[in-house]
């Protein structure tokens, strides 16, 4: 953790069972309490989690190919295409 001469010593409360939990969570990974909670902290560099790379799913998928699988026709499905077949929308 960067800049811990500026740091002050601030106390929060917590219930009895909350601190026991955090303290062996803490013990279980050998860090201290302070140092358990600084590492689930998210970087301060960062606003929000990078997205996951995409690199190996581009061109996973070939729109240009028929579709391989059937749908399977359901009342509400035959309604649904009923209703836009009347605003000049077909299934393809």
């Amino acid at each position: 953790m960067e800049n811990k001469e500026q740091m002050s010593d601030q106390q929060i409360s917590l219930p009895t069972e909350i601190y026991q939990a955090l303290l062996e969570a803490a013990q279980d990974k050998g860090l201290s309490l302070v140092e358990w909670i600084a590492d689930k902290l998210p970087e301060a560099d960062q606003e929000s989690p990078r997205p996951q790379p995409v690199d190996d799913l581009l061109g996973a998928i070939n729109s240009l190919e028929e579709p391989h699988h059937q749908y399977q026709k359901t009342p509400f499905g035959e309604a649904v295409a009923a209703k836009l077949a009347k605003q000049g929308l077909r299934r393809s």
